[in-house]
C-alpha cells in the first residue's frame, strides 16, 4: 500500500462519506433545500446513483491494493 496508500485512503473516506448519505436516504423520497437554491426531490433515483458511485470507489480501491502488491 505504499505506493498508493494516500489515494486509497482518500477513496475509502469518500466511500464512507457516500455510504453514509446512502444509508440515511434509506430508498426514501425526501425533500430537501439547500440554503440559497431551491427545493429538490430526492427519490430512489438518487440513492441508486449513490450506490453506483460507492460501488465505483470500492472497483478502485481494490484495484490500486492489487498494483501494491
Amino acid at each position: 500500500m505504499a505506493k498508493h496508500g494516500s489515494i486509497i485512503e482518500e477513496l475509502e473516506r469518500e466511500r464512507a462519506n457516500i455510504d453514509q448519505l446512502w444509508a440515511g436516504l434509506g430508498g426514501r423520497q425526501v425533500r430537501v433545500h439547500a440554503v440559497g437554491g431551491s427545493k429538490a426531490v430526492v427519490t430512489t433515483e438518487y440513492v441508486d446513483g449513490l450506490k453506483q458511485a460507492s460501488n465505483a470507489l470500492n472497483k478502485a480501491i481494490t484495484a490500486l491494493r492489487n498494483m501494491d502488491i
